[in-house]
């Protein structure tokens, strides 16, 4: 599972900046305001209702990624 989480490493923030440039930095902080995303832990949280036995959060880009184990 992807998805934007809230609390978004520095580096990530910079590195993707450096990658992709300023502009589309503002517009995924303007996005920000309009939707609440989870924060990473919350993100590893969401695992627990579920069959599976683990989550782990990373990052792939400026997107968090789930990784689920049974």
């Amino acid at each position: 599972m992807y998805d934007l989480v809230s609390d978004t490493p520095a580096s990530v923030l910079k590195e993707t900046a450096r990658e992709f440039g300023r502009l589309k930095m503002l517009l995924f902080w303007l996005h920000s305001f309009e939707e609440p995303f989870y924060s990473s832990k919350d993100f590893e949280l969401l695992v627990r209702p579920t069959l599976f036995k683990e989550g782990r959060a990373r990052f792939v880009g400026l997107m968090c990624c789930l990784i689920l184990k049974k």
